[in-house]
């Protein structure tokens, strides 16, 4: 016995639906996935020391205007790998986990407790709704 050859079934997914997927997955290999995001780090360096140093080029002979972009963009890259985690461990406090990690350990209780009062308010509606 043959399965009948037109069943006229067919699973269409609209054009908006299918537009929305394949930019969701762009953007998301584009920003989310671990050597793009580098990629933008660079990127973003790169045009802040330009930025920055933009005056400099404009007075200055070429050589000094590139080794202080060059001092400036080893400035930022530093801030970026020291500076960074250190102002947010300052900030939030050591991890929960300590020497596995985790989440700073002021912004972990932070949510906690905000998450507790969120569930009592959200259980207090429910129960005043129902009756």
């Amino acid at each position: 016995m043959q399965p009948p050859r037109n069943l006229e079934i067919r699973g269409e997914v609209p054009l908006i639906d299918r537009i929305q997927s394949g930019i969701g997955a762009t953007l998301e290999v584009l920003l989310l996935r671990g050597p793009a995001a580098g990629m933008w780090d660079a990127i973003y360096l790169v045009m802040l020391a330009s930025l920055i140093s933009y005056p400099i080029w404009v007075r200055t002979n070429v050589e000094f205007a590139v080794v202080l972009w060059l001092i400036l963009l080893g400035f930022l890259v530093a801030w970026g790998m020291l500076g960074v985690p250190r102002t947010l461990r300052w900030v939030g406090g050591p991890p929960v986990f300590g020497r596995l990690g985790g989440q700073q350990r002021n912004i972990f209780f932070a949510t906690m407790r905000c998450a507790s009062r969120l569930r009592k308010k959200l259980n207090s509606q429910w129960i005043s709704s129902e009756s």
